[in-house]
């Protein structure tokens, strides 16, 4: 992700009118999908009609009947009293992906975010409080400018104590014409590296621990995939890809699945 754009560029803009979004969405269920994904560069910012994220969301669930609604991503300072009630909602899907970037209030600062280490903690703890374990997903940059130990240890301690199913960690890649392409210190590849590796490792153990948690629990869920040889693979409204056994499913069916296994499961009759 770029920390300021380049080349300049003008104020977000939002899908317009709301009105349209609720007509596509509508159509969508009508055509017989059980589930939209609501996405862009940043939902937390959207705007039209003069309502805001949260005012959409309202209006979705208002306005259509049974379609499951997945979110791609969240700005953690959004997830706030106006929203997480919304997020409540049976149809809203047990899964959202927070951007965080660092642990570090330092770093934080120094990417312009408008957030702090502490406000990511709040806002997984505000939607644990009105889901289930829901999957938590967030994105990290390591190796940014100047970023310490100390700072990494922060981003990694903090990744520990909230749990994310999945951190999409990747290293900070300079791009000519942004703030961050001139600051110094530069941090070797080398570092920058080896510390997406360490929280690729912890990334893998949580998602294996959160697959763990269900196993033994029914799921509603999607058909992903046509079936094959191996049977069919649906994807459980809270993010785990599951092989089941049953083949001849319609894909973009609705089902409940009982997991057997962290990857397997059985149809529920």
């Amino acid at each position: 992700m770029r920390i300021l754009p380049y080349p300049p560029c003008p104020r977000n803009r939002s899908f317009p009118p709301s009105d349209e979004v609720i007509s596509r969405i509508r159509s969508i269920e009508e055509a017989g999908w059980n589930e939209v994904i609501l996405t862009g560069v940043n939902l937390s910012q959207y705007e039209s009609d003069g309502g805001d994220f949260a005012d959409l969301l309202k209006r979705i669930l208002r306005e259509t009947t049974r379609i499951q609604i997945r979110i791609s991503s969240l700005y953690p300072e959004r997830v706030d009293d106006e929203l997480t009630p919304i997020l409540a909602h049976e149809r809203i899907c047990p899964h959202f992906h927070l951007s965080v970037q660092s642990g570090s209030d330092r770093i934080l600062a120094l990417m312009r975010r408008p957030y702090t280490a502490s406000m990511v903690h709040q806002a997984a703890n505000r939607l644990r409080s009105v889901k289930e374990n829901p999957f938590l997903a967030c994105d990290i940059i390591t190796g940014f400018p100047s970023e310490t130990d100390e700072d990494f240890e922060q981003t990694f301690a903090m990744c520990s104590q909230i749990g994310f199913a999945w951190i999409h960690a990747f290293p900070f890649s300079p791009r000519p014409g942004t703030e961050a392409y001139t600051m110094r210190p530069h941090i070797p590849e080398r570092t920058a590296g080896e510390r997406v590796a360490r929280l690729s490792i912890l990334a893998e153990k949580n998602r294996q621990t959160y697959r763990d948690y269900w196993v033994g629990r029914t799921l509603p869920a999607i058909v992903e995939t046509d079936s094959g040889a191996n049977g069919t693979t649906v994807l459980t409204e809270n993010y785990l890809s599951i092989v089941i056994p049953e083949t001849g499913l319609k894909r973009g069916s609705r089902v409940r699945v009982h997991l057997t296994g962290s990857s397997r499961g059985v149809l529920e009759k």
